[in-house]
């Protein structure tokens, strides 16, 4: 009877869940700058879509050939896109000359 000379050893007892430790939370500004980008990759595609689909409309009212209305359409939903971008640039340097 080997359990009759069972002695419970209290260093040998592996826990089942790793403890937690309760450490302040922090966030970092990895996740901020993150969360920045995702918003300004969603507009760029929001202003790209209008930009394009307003400037198609204005073209196929004009009587122009679909084709071709389409194809400028797109060129000048991406000129908005990099006139954006510009202006933002420049918007923020002055902001941070005036800090």
């Amino acid at each position: 009877m080997a359990l009759r000379d069972y002695k419970y050893d209290q260093e040998n007892v592996v826990p089942l869940r790793p403890t937690a430790s309760y450490d302040a939370y922090e966030e970092s500004k990895e996740e901020e700058t993150q969360v920045v980008e995702e918003i300004l990759f969603f507009a760029n595609i929001a202003i790209f879509a209008i930009a394009s689909v307003l400037s198609i409309f204005i073209l196929s009212a004009l009587k122009l050939n679909t084709v071709l209305a389409f194809v400028l359409g797109i060129g000048t939903g991406i000129l908005a896109l990099q006139a954006c971008r510009v202006f933002l640039k420049k918007y923020q340097n002055q902001l941070k000359k005036t800090d």
